[in-house]
This record gives C-alpha cells, sequence and structure tokens, in this order.
C-alpha cells in the first residue's frame, strides 16, 4: 500500500511540475513592424515626427481611427491622394524621404508653415499634379 501512495504522489509531482514547467514559458510574440500598419500611415507618421514639433497634428494610429480621416488627408481606395497641411504652423525639418513613400500623391500643400531642410524630389511619380510650397 505505501508503494501505491508513493507512486500517486509521483505521478500527482510529475503532472504538477509538466503543468508548470508548460505554462510558465515566456510567451514570445513577434517583433513588431511597420507592416502592421498601412505604409501611406507610415509615410505621415514619419512626415509628422520630425515637420511637427509642437504636435499640431493629432494623429494616432490605432484600430478605431482610420488614417483617411485624418485632418488634411484625403484617400481614394485607401491610398493618400491629397494631403493639405496649408497653414497649420508646422516648425520643425521638412524629413527627408518620408513623403516621397506616397506613390498615390497627387497633391502636397505645405504653404505657410516653417519647416527647413531639403526638399526632396516628390515629383519622381507621374502621378503628382501639384505641390504648394
Amino acid at each position: 500500500m505505501p508503494k501505491t501512495k508513493f507512486k500517486s504522489l509521483l505521478l500527482l509531482f510529475i503532472f504538477f511540475w509538466e503543468f508548470l514547467t508548460c505554462f510558465s514559458r515566456p510567451i514570445t510574440y513577434p517583433p513588431q513592424t511597420n507592416l502592421l500598419f498601412p505604409s501611406d500611415a507610415v509615410s505621415i507618421l514619419s512626415f509628422k515626427s520630425k515637420a511637427d514639433l509642437d504636435n499640431k497634428q493629432l494623429y494616432t494610429l490605432n484600430k478605431r481611427f482610420d488614417y483617411c480621416q485624418w485632418h488634411g488627408v484625403k484617400c481614394a481606395q485607401g491610398r493618400v491622394v491629397r494631403y493639405n497641411l496649408q497653414n497649420f504652423g508646422l516648425r520643425g525639418v521638412f524629413p527627408t524621404n518620408s513623403l516621397s513613400r506616397l506613390d498615390q500623391l497627387r497633391l502636397l500643400s505645405i504653404h505657410n508653415n516653417s519647416l527647413s531642410g531639403r526638399i526632396p524630389n516628390l515629383f519622381s511619380s507621374q502621378r503628382r499634379k501639384a505641390c504648394d510650397l
């Protein structure tokens, strides 16, 4: 009888140990990348990070807020086609290559802001129609 009790306790211990080791392993998630967000939203946020030092553009990315609804952004079929920041009072640096990734952008208006730095070639795409600086 004592052997049976010992075996039962041993089995219970092994089961408990396996249970703990199985569920105590850290859960690893894949690293978050910008691939989780649309490239147009990433481009706009990249621009904002350098050109809007006073945080006048209150853009956030979450599941309930569509970047096509951001102030100054107009989309067609989920892609940014117009970006109008005229008279926003932005202050900062025009970040290189941030807006050049908006390959469907047809109109960019950043008139009457205080942005410094070199303006990248935004006209590599034949879709661009106008740029108001």
